[in-house]
């Protein structure tokens, strides 16, 4: 119990170094220091940095599964997805780590990484967002749709603090709904979130 406990921590400060610094600047005497243990016993949990890369990516992407589990509680197609889009970027907004290692990675040029990142991080959300625009759309429409919405989540996100700069205007930093509201009214349909006027 205590290993489990133990290797819980590395991975959650592993999270935090590596969303701070990136892959590269971070090395395993580093996350050894910072959690006050020699290497040697770090690598009793984690045999290499890749290893322990992997498993804490899977362990802070599993954190966005709670927001795509939400159900669609008979809402109309249009409500559904707006729902769904604003819990995503809250989501993103509100976990930095999430969303750092996400840019993170989107922005490495390490092939076997973004294969992974695709199948256990980006996978999950498209297919959810996918299913609530095939209620909305039909034929190819939907893939060119999935595909720009996908981008604009992540681009408002990264973009937002720029934006409140751009516009004058804070919302674009920490307000889901204004960010939301914003993303469908250009893409899909306004007034698509329940609460939208």
């Amino acid at each position: 119990m205590r290993t489990t406990s133990k290797k819980q921590e590395i991975l959650f400060r592993a999270a935090d170094l590596f969303a701070e610094r990136g892959y590269e600047a971070v090395s395993m005497r580093d996350l050894a220091k910072v959690l006050c243990m020699t290497p040697a016993n770090l690598y009793h949990h984690f045999s290499d940095k890749e290893g322990l890369y992997r498993e804490t990516l899977l362990n802070v992407f599993a954190r966005i599964e709670n927001v795509l589990a939400l159900p669609a509680l008979g809402d109309s197609p249009k409500t559904y997805l707006g729902h769904l889009v604003d819990s995503i970027i809250a989501f993103l907004l509100r976990d930095t780590v999430f969303t750092r290692l996400l840019f993170r990675e989107l922005s490495s040029n390490h092939r076997e990484r973004a294969v992974f990142l695709v199948e256990k991080a980006l996978r999950p959300i498209y297919d959810k967002i996918a299913e609530g625009l095939a209620k909305l759309l039909d034929g190819p429409s939907v893939t060119a749709m999935l595909d720009m919405l996908v981008s604009s989540i992540i681009g408002y996100v990264h973009m937002s603090q720029f934006f409140a700069l751009l516009h004058r205007d804070e919302s674009f930093v920490s307000d889901s709904h204004a960010i939301t509201d914003r993303i469908l009214a250009v893409l899909i349909i306004p007034n698509a979130r329940p609460d939208a006027h």
